[in-house]
């Protein structure tokens, strides 16, 4: 069995992998439910990232904003980036 790239020496045993794990929903026909079902399983999960279509960012934002998702990350700059490009 080969060993694991020194930057996955830290989730050798499992934990804390959720963390560098991208939540993604991509699907055109994505609903606001969709969004709300993929931003609470991101939190719950705490994985790393949430990925959707440009339309949806600023919902995602928000949500995730709202149940202070990681206070490592800040939502609310995100958001405000994607308003500025939008």
């Amino acid at each position: 069995m080969s060993s694991l790239p020194s930057w996955l020496a830290p989730f050798a045993d499992g934990s804390g992998v959720a963390a560098i794990i991208d939540h993604t929903l991509l699907k055109p026909e994505t609903t606001p439910a969709d969004i709300e079902r993929l931003t609470a399983e991101a939190r719950s999960f705490r994985f790393g990232a949430v990925c959707v279509n440009g339309q949806w960012v600023g919902a995602a934002a928000r949500r995730l904003a709202e149940r202070n998702f990681d206070s490592r990350r800040n939502a609310q700059q995100v958001l405000d980036i994607y308003r500025r490009l939008a």
